[in-house]
């Protein structure tokens, strides 16, 4: 569809030529809606990686201070403009994989693939499971609305198909590693657990590149929206 109409605006012009003005200014409306309430989710999963080194983040006034403040620093930074969103996205994005690159080559000898047959299906929960693979692969959309400003719109399918590759492996390749190195305690799994395998699979410093990428990807996703 953006290769289709190469301009900005993206869903919001589709709908309105497809229906009319009114659902255009509707869906460009819930889809403004749909990015307030998922940016609010961002300051919270830094904190939740954070608190295992800074326990004072953990809850009453730090913790709310703290989530007060990064939410400032971020929509100072959206204030600055599209130039500076768009490359801090792109190098955020290439050094937020770097450790979980450091932890997949750290955790390899430690692989036991048999933990990832150990299944437990009255214990898992289908909705929050959807519901999170719908929230870590959602807002694909949202490039469509910045598509006047692409020199070549029809590079954008590939663009976007290569996209999935890497999103789908950065997903993947961590779970494997993290399930199948360390002993299978699901209650670990938590928000935030990823810094903890991190730590369980190699040192305290990755964990702490773990905990300082997140607060950089929080940045990139809170730029994104």
């Amino acid at each position: 569809m953006g290769t289709m109409f190469p301009e900005d605006g993206g869903y919001v012009i589709w709908v309105s030529l497809a229906l009319c003005e009114y659902w255009g200014f509707q869906i460009g409306w819930m889809k403004w809606l749909s990015g307030v309430i998922d940016n609010a989710l961002h300051p919270v999963m830094f904190l939740d990686y954070v608190k295992s080194t800074i326990p004072t983040l953990s809850s009453g006034l730090p913790r709310v201070g703290a989530m007060l403040g990064l939410t400032a620093t971020l929509t100072y930074i959206n204030y600055r403009g599209l130039t500076i969103v768009g490359w801090a996205a792109v190098l955020l994005g290439v050094l937020s994989l770097l450790p979980f690159n450091f932890v997949v080559l750290i955790a390899i000898p430690k692989l036991r693939p048999k933990r990832w047959l150990v299944v437990d299906l009255h214990s898992v929960d289908l909705n929050l499971f959807i519901n999170t693979l719908f929230w870590n692969l959602n807002y694909w959309d949202g490039i469509s609305t910045l598509t006047g400003e692409i020199e070549n719109p029809k590079t954008l399918p590939k663009a976007l198909f290569y996209a999935l590759i890497v999103v789908v492996n950065g997903y993947c390749f961590p779970i494997l590693i993290g399930t199948g190195a360390i002993p299978l305690k699901r209650d670990l799994w938590t928000d935030g657990c990823f810094s903890d395998v991190a730590k369980w699979v190699g040192r305290v410093w990755l964990r702490v590149w773990i905990q300082v990428v997140a607060a950089m990807s929080t940045i990139g996703m809170f730029d994104e929206q």
